[in-house]
């Protein structure tokens, strides 16, 4: 009984979560946030071109991707060409035109400047998953709706291809959210081995938040590290949130509940200590509920008379 009722629901995870709409709202707001985190990466990138090459070590993937040469000239590629790339295939990927190659153009630009900040030892592992989730979006329909391309198909009255079934991209949706469970728990288990006694009682959270608050500019995060009882509450609740999310994947109705919890989580940790995870936002936004707000909402009934008035004055 056990058995159906887990693949039960990562069925219903991947498919009734799983639809067109998710795909494409996800699609948009994954994209702006990397836009935003990215440009954010290409700064400190420019920086590190003003280091002696003596400092430039390239890591085992810089060299893969360079085909053993220097694909990245610091004073020419970072300063004007890889930002030209950026810019015009995140506004592809945002507004849904050439959706897929523009994702995969993102995503593989993205790779380079994180590859190029890691091979000189300036190490931030807040990047790979919003990056490794534009890889696999763009394998998938994402751009079947909200998006250039569909409005395109429309005006020159291509009738648009069968679109793909649930089915065949459902296994994005299981993806991120497992992947998603993985973090979080390891995170969480890390925080219990390491220093349990310290994050239990809140000590560790009131450290980490004073010290980032004071190097960010934080008011809010200073003023709550100056209190041990509150930063003792959101020290369970950041434990207990990571150490369950994975719950989710076996129980539907925790789904919806977790996946906010931990877009507030992204927020608030932002709020009192401007921690660099908001692309990890971006990947949760797939996993809300977009089917049932856009039915709710009249959007896909509205689009979908639209598609048949047009198909009536043909």
């Amino acid at each position: 009984m056990k058995s159906s009722s887990t693949s039960g629901s990562l069925w219903q995870l991947g498919h009734q979560s799983g639809s067109l709409q998710a795909l494409a709202i996800g699609r948009i707001l994954w994209s702006l946030f990397q836009f935003r985190n990215t440009f954010s990466m290409l700064e400190r990138a420019q920086e590190l071109t003003k280091f002696p090459s003596f400092f430039f070590k390239p890591i085992v993937l810089m060299k893969i991707m360079s085909f053993g040469t220097p694909l990245i000239d610091p004073t020419h590629s970072i300063g004007w060409l890889l930002p030209i790339i950026l810019s015009l295939s995140g506004i592809g990927s945002i507004l849904g035109f050439k959706t897929r190659k523009s994702i995969f153009v993102f995503a593989f630009t993205q790779t380079l400047i994180v590859s190029y900040c890691y091979s000189f030892g300036d190490y931030h592992h807040d990047q790979a998953l919003p990056i490794l989730a534009g890889f696999l979006l763009a394998l998938t329909p994402c751009g079947d709706t909200f998006s250039m391309d569909q409005f395109l198909k429309n005006i020159h009255q291509h009738p648009t291809k069968g679109h793909l079934k649930t089915n065949s991209f459902g296994w994005f949706f299981v993806f991120i959210y497992s992947f998603l469970s993985v973090i979080y728990l390891s995170s969480g288990l890390a925080k219990l081995s390491h220093s349990s006694t310290d994050w239990l009682s809140g000590k560790a959270l009131m450290f980490y938040i004073q010290q980032d608050a004071l190097i960010n500019a934080r008011p809010i995060g200073i003023w709550v590290s100056n209190d041990l009882i509150l930063c003792m509450v959101l020290a369970w609740c950041t434990l207990s949130f990571q150490l369950l999310f994975g719950l989710g994947l076996f129980n539907q109705k925790l789904q919806w509940v977790l996946v906010t919890m931990a877009i507030f989580f992204h927020l608030i940790t932002d709020l009192l200590m401007k921690a660099s995870f908001l692309g990890f936002i971006g990947v949760l936004s797939f996993l809300l509920p977009w089917n049932r707000i856009t039915n709710k909402a009249g959007i896909v009934k509205k689009s979908s008379q639209l598609e048949k008035t047009r198909l009536k004055k043909r």
